[in-house]
């Protein structure tokens, strides 16, 4: 079933506007409109893009668990009028939270984090051959406009992509 309630008052909405919101709502959707959609390793990285992403204020991820396969992965970086989801919809294997542009004190913009078996998509910078995927990690980190790379062991070849 679909369920569909408001948990807002004026205290947390004053509070959004001001505060760093690092909650992380499980098995909620964020109502409000679409910016757009990315497909993700985690909420970590869907968080983290909604973070630096222009206009979006809040987003919701959809596991690999969840029921349409195509939507795998599928993170949803949305806005409102008022800067906040009017309302939450239960929804099973589905992950909601906020843009943390007020924690940058707290939130590295830079993720160490490295993902087997994914290649994240983009227009490439450079393709380079390193010694082992932390050697790649570095050509990116040391060059300008590099966002993310895609190392590839059999070729040994790294793609430095924005």
């Amino acid at each position: 079933g679909l369920f569909l309630f408001m948990i807002w008052n004026f205290d947390i909405l004053f509070l959004f506007y001001t505060d760093c919101q690092m909650d992380i709502f499980e098995h909620e959707e964020f109502s409000g409109i679409n910016v757009t959609s990315f497909f993700t390793p985690d909420t970590f990285v869907c968080q983290t893009i909604c973070t630096y992403f222009p206009n979006c204020l809040f987003f919701t991820f959809f596991t690999k668990e969840w029921q349409i396969e195509s939507q795998r992965n599928l993170c949803l970086l949305k806005t409102s009028a008022s800067g906040i989801p009017e309302a939450l919809t239960l929804r099973e294997n589905a992950i909601s939270g906020f843009g943390l542009l007020n924690c940058r004190r707290y939130f590295p913009a830079c993720n160490s984090r490295t993902y087997v078996h994914m290649n994240f998509l983009g227009d490439e910078l450079n393709v380079t051959y390193t010694k082992g995927p932390r050697a790649c990690q570095q050509v990116c980190t040391d060059m300008i406009r590099c966002q993310f790379f895609t190392y590839f062991p059999f070729q040994e070849s790294c793609n430095e992509e924005r």
